[in-house]
């Protein structure tokens, strides 16, 4: 109570403690995350399998270039799994998956109504969300990218096969596939928050990234070169192949680039719009 006897207002509220709700917000929905029984699961599984194609994928790369000709030996370089883009879609479907639960997990329990009765201030409540979802999948982006690059300069740099993190384009690699996992998921997120039914959340997210780029991949009209550079996984590679070549049509690194900025913050906006607005 102040002085005339009336309770504080929001106004009057410190700056430091409105800081420690949004941190105690943060810290809920961290614990929220993690108590889903998928996550730890998910996390830990592609860590440890990416972990595992990083080293058999160097030591495919050598196998093949020993069957290489002494023409086809000169110059080549190898960018092992981070220039495959099927062996990174299981990954990025996990991601969105992870992504649409931390949302649709909350509908089925009921647990966003008590949420939202506790915190009336919805879209605090999809920030501490998605600070909590980018930090996580930006965690797995990072351990898996580095694993996966660790691996691959322990085989095959011996042989002067593998790229160098100085080399043109490794950097745009490194940081694009760090970058693609938080992508996913908080794409996955807008799935789970427009559906809001577990299984055809995690239906969308699998249409999304396996389907989707199959019906683009190569078009033949200028719509449809447009709708398949902006996907993703496309996005993605473009960036990340150390700049060779096209991936649908006519893709640049700026218009890749836009697409990686545009796909994260459509999907956060389309999140707060919908959960501040929809009944729960």
């Amino acid at each position: 109570m102040n002085a005339a006897g009336l309770a504080p207002t929001r106004a009057s509220t410190p700056t430091a403690l409105r800081s420690a709700r949004l941190r105690d917000l943060v810290a809920a929905e961290w614990i929220k995350f993690w108590s889903l029984r998928s996550t730890p699961l998910v996390v830990l599984g592609l860590t440890a399998w990416y972990g595992y194609r990083g080293w058999q994928g160097a030591h495919d790369t050598y196998r093949r270039y020993l069957a290489f000709s002494p023409a086809q030996r000169t110059g080549f370089t190898d960018s092992g799994l981070f220039g495959s883009g099927v062996e990174w879609l299981p990954i990025m479907v996990a991601a969105g998956a992870l992504g649409a639960l931390i949302v649709v997990s909350e509908h089925a329990s009921g647990l966003i109504r008590t949420t939202f009765t506790a915190v009336p201030d919805r879209l605090r409540v999809v920030a501490a969300k998605v600070a909590v979802l980018t930090a996580v999948m930006s965690g797995l982006g990072v351990a898996v990218t580095a694993e996966v690059y660790a691996f691959d300069r322990a085989v095959l740099a011996g042989h002067r096969l593998s790229f160098a993190p100085s080399d043109p384009g490794v950097p745009a690699l490194f940081v694009s596939t760090v970058v693609l996992m938080p992508l996913c998921a908080l794409v996955g997120m807008a799935f789970g928050t427009l559906i809001r039914n577990v299984a055809a959340s995690m239906v969308a997210v699998c249409v999304f990234f396996l389907m989707v780029p199959q019906l683009f991949k190569s078009p033949t009209t200028r719509w449809a070169i447009d709708v398949g550079n902006a996907l993703p996984c496309y996005a993605w590679a473009r960036l990340g192949f150390l700049g060779h070549g096209k991936v649908v049509g006519g893709e640049t690194f700026t218009g890749a680039l836009a697409a990686f900025v545009l796909w994260p913050l459509v999907s956060a906006a389309v999140v707060a719009v919908v959960l501040n607005r929809r009944d729960v």
